[in-house]
């Protein structure tokens, strides 16, 4: 699973590293202002509950034996002590802080 700036990936390889298949979602990028950048985990979620769904639907899950994760680098998400999101994320092209 690769959650990026631009694209959510999801791939399923055998033991010996030959891809099995792939799926991947858009991500989009919002800028509400020049030189913002801001991304909804919201659709974070989505994107990568709707690629697990479809690997697993196409791979089977039973012949999965292992996950690796990675995600875009420097994009905080700010939740209230309830844990539901207080604003869209900054991520690392967001330029507001030069």
């Amino acid at each position: 699973m690769d959650l990026g700036t631009e694209v959510c990936k999801a791939s399923a390889f055998t033991l010996d590293g030959r891809l099995v298949h792939r799926v991947s979602f858009e991500q989009k990028t919002y800028y509400p202002n020049a030189g913002w950048a801001e991304q909804d985990p919201e659709e974070w979620w989505h994107n990568v509950s709707r690629a697990l769904k479809c690997l697993t639907r196409r791979v089977g899950r039973e012949r999965i034996s292992g996950v690796g994760i990675s995600g875009q680098m420097e994009g905080p998400t700010l939740l209230d002590r309830y844990g539901d999101q207080l604003r869209s994320c900054i991520i690392w092209a967001d330029m507001r802080g030069e």
